[in-house]
C-alpha cells in the first residue's frame, strides 16, 4: 500500500512539473588533507517532503589524466545522507575531445524502500558524497559542465557524459551548472584555408581573464615550452598534395599547489591546400646556344607567370618559355589560390662557335697497382677540373695520370672564361692482381694438389703456358678452365708465362712429389 501511495504521488507531482522549476548547481572541494574530495549540491529554491525526493542522478567528475603510478585512483566513496549510496558506475580515460583528462561517472538511484529523502533548502550546501584520491595529484579536479565541456554529448564514445539530478517536484533534471566557472580557451587563425608553405598566426582567447600560460602543439608534438603570449606563428610545411594538420593550444593556470593547477585545451583540424609542383624541366647546361626552350608541368587548372631576373614577363603565361637572351628565369604557378615559385634557371647565351664540348674519354680497365692516363679533351675550355682528385697526378689538367685502388668514376668539368661549365665522366675499372703460387704437390693428399691461381677468373681471355727447362710446352690453357695438376710431369722447376690483356706475368713454379 505504501508503494502504491508513493507512485501515485510521483504521478501527481509530475503533473505539477510545469509549476515548479528547480535549479541545482554542483560544487567540488578538496579538504586540507589533500586527498579527500567533497561533492555538494546547492539549490536555488527549497524543496520539502516528497517534493525534495531525488529519484536518479549522475554526477561526472573530471580528473587529470595520468599513466602508470600517476593514473587517477580513488577509494572510500561515501555519503553523509543515510542510505544514499553512490557508486563509480563508469569511466572514460583521455577521450580525443579532451585527452588531458579522465571522466569518472558517479551514480545514485533511489529505488529501494524506504526511499532516501531529505529537505533541500535554498542556497544551502548539501554534501552528496565524498571520496579519497589514492594516487599522486596531477592537477585540479572539477565537476563536468554540460554546456561547455569538450566531451559533452554527442561525443566519440557515444555516451551521456553529463550531470543530471532528477527532483520529484520538478519531474525531471534540475542540474543547471557549477558554482565554479572555469576558464576555457578559444582558438582562431588569421587564414581559415591556408596554402602549404604559408606562415599562419594562431590566437588563443581565454573565456575568463587571468594570468595564464599557453602550450602549443602541432600534430600532438609540443612546440617549445609554455609561454605567456596568446599568439603562435607557424610556417606550414610545403607539400604538393593537400594534407591535414592539427593545431592545439593548452591554457595552463598554475595554483598554489599541484592539485590547484588547471588546464584547458582546444584543437583545430586544419586542411592545408597543396602547392602546385613548380620545377623547371631543363636538361642542358647553363650556357647554351640561344634560343632554348624551358618548361614546367602542364595543367589546365594552373595559372602560369614567367619571370626574368625577378620581374614578370607580361605576355608569358603558358607552361613553356622560349629564352632568347641571357638571364635568370623562374615561373610562378597558382592553383586553387595557392602560388608556388619554381627554382631559378640561369641561362647564359653563347654563340655556336663558343659552345663548349668535353669528352672525358672511353672507359678503361687496369690491374691494381697500375697507372693509366685519362684522355680528357675539350673545345673552348679554359679551366679543367677532375673529380675525385684523389689518386690523380694533377686534377687541373686535361690528361692526368690516374692510379686508383678501386673502380672509380672520374668526372671532368671544364669552364670557359665566363664560367660556363660542361661535364663528362669516365670509369676506370680496377681488376685485382693475380696471386700465383710458387709451388704445389700433386700427391693426392688433398692439399695443394693443383696449381691454383687466385683471381684468374677476372681474366677469362688469359693464356697460361708452362714449359720445361728445354723450352718444351708441357701445359697450355686459355682462360684456365682446367687447372694444371702436374701428374704427368716429373718433380722439377718449370717456367710459366701468363698473358692477360692488361699485364704479362713470368716466373717459376716448382712441382714437388
Amino acid at each position: 500500500m505504501k508503494f502504491l501511495l508513493f507512485f501515485r504521488n510521483i504521478a501527481f507531482f509530475l503533473l505539477l512539473s510545469g509549476v515548479a522549476f528547480g535549479q541545482i548547481k554542483l560544487k567540488t572541494t578538496l579538504d586540507a588533507d589533500g586527498v579527500t574530495y567533497k561533492v555538494f549540491a546547492i539549490s536555488a529554491q527549497t524543496f520539502t517532503g516528497l517534493n525534495s525526493l531525488i529519484s536518479t542522478s549522475q554526477i561526472t567528475i573530471v580528473v587529470p589524466h595520468g599513466s602508470g603510478s600517476d593514473y587517477f585512483q580513488l577509494s572510500n566513496i561515501s555519503s553523509p545522507v543515510v542510505n544514499m549510496r553512490w557508486t563509480l558506475s563508469a569511466r572514460t580515460d583521455a577521450p580525443p575531445e579532451n585527452p588531458d583528462y579522465d571522466y569518472l561517472f558517479f551514480s545514485f538511484t533511489n529505488n529501494a524502500f524506504p526511499f532516501v529523502r531529505f529537505n533541500i533548502d535554498a542556497n544551502r550546501e548539501i554534501l552528496l558524497f565524498t571520496f579519497k584520491r589514492t594516487s599522486p595529484c596531477n592537477g585540479k579536479l572539477y565537476a563536468f559542465d554540460n554546456q561547455t565541456d569538450p566531451f559533452r554529448f554527442p561525443n566519440s564514445a557515444g555516451i551521456n557524459s553529463g550531470n543530471s539530478l532528477s527532483v520529484l517536484a520538478v519531474g525531471g533534471d534540475v542540474y543547471r551548472g557549477n558554482t565554479e566557472v572555469l576558464p576555457l580557451v578559444n582558438l582562431t587563425l588569421d587564414t581559415p584555408t591556408p596554402c602549404a608553405g604559408a606562415e599562419i598566426i594562431f590566437t588563443a582567447s581565454p573565456t575568463i581573464s587571468g594570468n595564464y600560460e599557453y602550450q602549443w602543439y602541432v600534430d600532438e608534438k609540443p612546440q617549445g615550452s609554455p609561454q605567456r603570449s596568446t599568439t603562435f606563428k607557424y610556417e606550414l610545411p610545403k607539400n604538393e598534395l593537400d594534407y591535414q594538420t592539427i593545431i592545439s593550444v593548452k591554457l595552463i593556470e598554475s595554483g598554489a599547489t599541484k592539485c590547484d593547477t588547471y588546464t584547458a585545451r582546444t584543437t583545430i583540424k586544419l586542411l592545408v591546400k597543396a602547392l602546385p609542383e613548380a620545377k623547371i624541366a631543363f636538361t642542358g647546361t647553363d650556357c647554351v646556344v640561344l634560343p632554348v626552350m624551358i618548361s614546367v608541368k602542364s595543367d589546365a587548372s594552373i595559372q602560369y607567370q614567367w619571370q626574368e631576373n625577378g620581374a614578370d614577363i607580361s605576355a608569358e603565361k603558358k607552361n613553356t618559355l622560349e629564352v632568347v637572351k641571357s638571364g635568370s628565369y623562374a615561373v610562378k604557378m597558382t592553383k586553387n589560390g595557392c602560388a608556388n615559385l619554381s627554382n631559378i634557371q640561369k641561362i647564359v647565351g653563347i654563340s655556336l662557335q663558343e659552345k663548349i664540348m668535353v669528352n672525358a674519354g672511353q672507359d678503361m680497365t687496369i690491374v691494381a697497382g697500375q697507372s693509366i692516363k685519362l684522355t680528357g679533351e675539350a673545345t673552348n675550355a679554359t679551366y679543367y677540373n677532375w673529380s675525385p682528385a684523389q689518386d690523380l697526378s694533377n686534377p687541373k689538367i686535361a690528361q692526368p695520370m690516374a692510379r686508383p685502388t678501386e673502380t672509380t668514376e672520374y668526372t671532368l668539368t671544364v669552364t670557359n672564361e665566363i664560367g660556363c661549365p660542361t661535364s663528362d665522366a669516365v670509369v676506370v675499372k680496377v681488376l685485382p692482381t693475380l696471386f700465383i703460387p710458387t709451388a704445389f704437390s700433386p700427391n693426392d693428399d688433398g692439399q695443394n694438389d693443383e696449381w691454383k691461381i687466385e683471381n684468374i677468373n677476372f681474366f677469362p681471355e688469359a693464356t697460361i703456358e708452362v714449359y720445361n727447362r728445354w723450352g718444351n710446352t708441357i701445359f697450355f690453357s686459355e682462360g684456365y678452365k682446367i687447372l694444371w695438376d702436374g701428374k704427368n710431369a716429373p718433380q722439377a722447376a718449370y717456367n710459366y708465362i701468363i698473358r692477360t690483356k692488361y699485364k704479362t706475368y713470368k716466373g717459376f713454379i716448382e712441382l714437388l712429389r
